[in-house]
């Protein structure tokens, strides 16, 4: 019976061991379910792309909204071929592809789902959500499009300032504090792009807020935070306005100013005060100076200085243009003379003319302006003689055409010179109490340069003739030698011909430009 019992205990603990190996069996299998079930749940589940379901009839009005939305600078609606119009059809059908451009590739109008490869001048963009299916009646709300140019800044700027501005000015989940500050950056931000954009345009734009425009309550002025935006922004007006006041230099493209050019620099001055004027007589401006002012704030004084000071200057434009208008027409004459020989004749008009400046204009009298439209004058004579002697035809191989024509230039330099002292003598002798007091060396040491260069140019042309035997007259024979030593000679006389033609061609081609500019000192 112990056995029995032995034995009998031997099968219970025997089943009592399988009965664990196998809980322990299944909860193995429960937990590599868990794991394998967690794994998926963590892995990226790609998601299903829609496909819309239109109809011929909707597609193609959708095909027909995007054609009409379409701005480019260029855009003729016959450019609208069938592989433009495939390619939108497929960004209709594709929902996955969130971005559709429309642009001039070569002259051909093309579409392509993303942005070109190639440079182009101007592209028309079409966004949508992802994989969002548009629906014909409600398109127009549901498309974002636009248009980007050339000119990206001005595109930036019109961007912020009309689409995300309003947006921030609304936001209505911003604490005071945090929409305060946000909007301080934004415009400190709207102000140097708006001042960026437009400074390249050669003009002066005030940057004004959005938010003006929709401010009309009477206490606004009480609102400090508010009141201290609009501040930073006035300085930044300050800044702008004081730099276009002082901007008083002409610079030109070229080395030579002529008095036409004075002229066109006090019409541009005028046109872009004018314009700043405007600006600041706006109801907008006036409203944010209104602010300020009744807020008594620390720089409205600043504020009208500077208005005032700009009505000043717009005064001093306008009598300038008045004045130089007078040299336009008499200067002109010089451009239009047949050869230098022929300009002394005119130059007795010109100093006329800028006497009766010197004697009448309000802003003109000062001894550095005259001095400079005489210099100015100087420059005219010396740019029509330049074009005259044209050194590429003379190193060409014409020495006798450069010689005339130097010597012709000289003459004419010389005779303005004598022109003028006779004629200063004469005026500071009608109104001694004026008197004539320039700075001559300002004016004619351009002159005074230039007759060196001239004179070095006929120096060339003699040696083209001499050692070149360059003549456009005749043909110039080489020198022959008689005796014993007579061939040796002719060949030194020919290795000289040839090292002088070699110099001569770097002249040609690497300080031609160099010979008659009297701005330059390489020569």
């Amino acid at each position: 019976m112990a056995q029995a019992g032995k034995e009998s205990g031997k099968h219970m603990d025997k089943g009592a061991a399988g009965d664990t190996l196998s809980m322990s069996s299944s909860s193995s299998t429960d937990d590599q379910e868990a794991a394998d079930k967690k794994k998926k749940d963590l892995l990226p589940t790609t998601p299903v792309i829609p496909i819309p379901d239109y109809t011929e009839e909707e597609l193609n009005k959708l095909i027909m909204y995007v054609q009409r939305m379409t701005m480019l600078f260029a855009l003729d609606h016959r450019d609208w071929c069938e592989e433009t119009l495939v390619t939108i059809r497929r960004w209709f059908m594709e929902v996955n592809y969130p971005l559709m451009t429309i642009f001039y590739d070569r002259n051909i109008l093309s579409a392509c789902l993303g942005f070109p490869l190639a440079p182009v001048a101007d592209i028309c963009y079409f966004v949508r959500k992802q994989n969002q299916i548009f629906t014909v009646d409600g398109f127009h709300d549901e498309i974002y499009f636009g248009t980007i140019q050339e000119d990206v800044d001005g595109c930036l700027l019109k961007i912020m300032q009309y689409v995300y501005q309003p947006i921030f000015r609304n936001y209505k989940d911003w604490n005071d504090n945090i929409k305060s500050r946000f909007c301080r950056a934004m415009d400190k931000f709207l102000c140097y792009l708006t001042s960026l954009h437009y400074k390249m345009s050669g003009l002066t734009v005030l940057y004004v807020p959005y938010v003006v425009k929709q401010i009309s309550r009477a206490d606004v002025q009480h609102d400090r935070e508010f009141v201290k935006n609009l501040e930073a922004i006035v300085v930044y007006w300050t800044t702008q306005i004081r730099t276009l006041i002082n901007d008083k230099t002409l610079i030109a493209q070229h080395d030579f100013v002529v008095p036409t050019e004075e002229y066109e620099f006090w019409l541009y001055r005028f046109e872009v005060l004018q314009g700043l004027d405007t600006q600041l007589q706006h109801e907008d401006v006036q409203q944010i100076i209104h602010v300020l002012r009744n807020s008594h704030s620390v720089y409205i004084k600043q504020v009208d200085e500077l208005i005032e000071e700009c009505h000043n200057e717009m005064e001093e434009a306008k009598s300038n243009i008045k004045y130089l208008f007078l040299l336009n027409e008499p200067c002109s004459h010089i451009d239009q003379a047949e050869s230098p020989a022929a300009v002394p004749a005119l130059i007795p008009r010109i100093v006329n003319i800028i006497r009766y400046i010197w004697l009448n204009s309000e802003f003109y009298q000062r001894r550095d302006l005259i001095t400079g439209l005489f210099r100015n004058l100087s420059n005219q004579i010396i740019k029509f003689s330049l074009d005259q002697v044209n050194v590429d035809k003379v190193l060409q191989g014409n020495p006798r055409f450069g010689i005339r024509m130097a010597n012709m230039a000289i003459d004419c330099c010389l005779s303005y010179r004598a022109i003028y002292d006779l004629m200063s003598k004469e005026h500071a002798t009608l109104k001694p109490d004026i008197g004539w007091d320039l700075e001559n060396a300002m004016i004619f040491n351009h002159v005074d340069a230039f007759i060196e260069r001239l004179n070095d140019l006929i120096d060339i042309c003699e040696s083209m003739i001499v050692f070149g035997r360059l003549d456009e007259t005749e043909a110039i024979p080489k020198p022959t030698f008689g005796g014993t030593n007579g061939e040796e000679f002719e060949r030194t006389a020919e290795g000289v011909e040839k090292q002088f033609m070699v110099l001569l061609d770097a002249l040609e081609h690497d300080s031609k430009e160099l010979i008659l500019n009297v701005n330059k000192n390489e020569w």
